[in-house]
This record gives structure tokens, sequence and C-alpha cells, in this order.
């Protein structure tokens, strides 16, 4: 049982359709009727790619804490990335793997989701095993930048894209790029108007991008059993 010094157990496994009413109660909860994904929508993605699709709940409740979505990109997708593609577009279903000659190595992040930045780092947690041993190398997303706007009344001749890499330290100055930077997603590749609706963000979007730390050694990860895997990669996961 929980205490007031011991939170809550946090379960993390792949998401099922059953699912969908908690997720629908999180997404209701952390976005605006516009931006919340519906019912539908969250099953989809969930049908689409279920090895992609995963999710923290509290042990205590069941309410979902994180929600993470992605899909495989193709070589298109991520020329796309640089093109002024709209969130929705980006998001949208894309071809299986087998479409290219190569297997895609590279994954976009559809939606993260949370009300708790444990269960953030434990969905991470949960999938670096997985990236290691299926050859993911790259994953994209999308993020919104909610200072932009408070930035651009201040200093009215500044651009989002002169505003996006700004930093204050080591780290972004935009509080939700230095979120997603301490997650991993190091990486500015461009910044988009018209991206995704967001008031604060002047509905521009950040395209970053994180690497798998030791995805090049991916014939080793899938020569290993998945019991030998999971330990280690815990342990370095705990080393980024």
């Amino acid at each position: 049982m929980s205490t007031r010094n011991s939170p809550a157990a946090i379960d993390v496994r792949w998401l099922k359709p059953s699912d969908v009413g908690a997720l629908l109660e999180l997404e209701q909860q952390r976005w605006q009727t516009h931006q919340a994904a519906s019912a539908p929508t969250l099953l989809q993605r969930i049908s689409l790619h279920p090895q992609l699709s995963i999710g923290a709940f509290c042990c205590d409740t069941g309410a979902a804490l994180c929600s993470l979505f992605m899909k495989p990109m193709t070589e298109a997708d991520v020329a796309a990335l640089h093109t002024g593609a709209a969130w929705s577009a980006c998001a949208a279903g894309t071809a299986p793997p087998g479409h290219q000659a190569r297997r895609p190595r590279s994954l976009f992040g559809i939606s993260l989701t949370s009300a708790d930045d444990r269960a953030v780092r434990r969905v991470m947690a949960f999938f670096y095993p997985h990236a290691l041993r299926a050859g993911w190398r790259r994953i994209y997303l999308g993020s919104p930048m909610p200072g932009l706007a408070e930035a651009m009344r201040r200093e009215p001749s500044l651009t989002a894209a002169e505003y996006a890499p700004r930093r204050r330290g080591r780290q972004p100055l935009d509080p939700q790029l230095r979120y997603y930077h301490r997650h991993g997603f190091k990486t500015l590749l461009a910044v988009q108007p018209g991206y995704f609706p967001h008031a604060e963000s002047l509905d521009h979007g950040a395209i970053l991008m994180g690497r798998v730390p030791l995805a090049r050694l991916h014939p080793v990860w899938r020569a290993l059993p998945a019991a030998c895997v999971q330990p280690v990669s815990r342990m370095l996961f705990k080393l980024l």
C-alpha cells in the first residue's frame, strides 16, 4: 500500500483496446478538446502498431499516467519532416516495413501524453530493450513551444526559428523543448508553422530527433535472448 512518502507503483506495458477508456481520461486531462485524441483514434493507433503503443498505469487506481504512440517511418516520411508537413500528416498511417528495400530504422512519436514524469521515464526504459532488439535507431517527434508567444510579445522582431535554438545554460530555453531534451531528444531539425493547433506556440512545431543509444549494435542485441538484453539495457539506460 502506498503512503505519502511512498509513491504508488507504476505498471508499464503494451497497450490493449481495453485501455482506451483510461487513455481517453488522460487525453482529456492533459490536452484541450481540439487537441485530445478521440476513442476511435486511440483504438486505431493501438490496432495499427500494438508493439509501438505503450502505457503506464497507477497500480493503486488503474489510472493511465503516460501513453506513448509511435509508428515506423519510411524514407518519404522522414523527408516530409523537412518540407513543412503538419502533425496530422506525419501521424497518419504508414506503409508496412516491407514496403521499402531496406527495413525502416526510424520511428515517429505520434503522441507522448503524461501526468507523471516518473511514468515517462519508466515508459522509455520499457521500450529501450525492445528498440535495441528491433533495430530502431532514431525517433522523431514534433514539439510545441509554449514559450514562443510570450517571447515574441517581449521581442516583436523575434522569429520562431530564432527562438527554438535559444539556450538557458546547456538546456533549451523553451520549457517543452527542455523537457524533451532531458528525455534524449537533443537534435533540433526544423521549425514549422502551422504544425499543430497550440495557441502558446502560435501553432508552430519544433521537429526533434532522439537517437537510440547503442542501436548500431543491433546484430548483437538481436542474437541475444530477450531475457539477457533486458537487464543489460536497463543498466545502460540508467547511465544515459
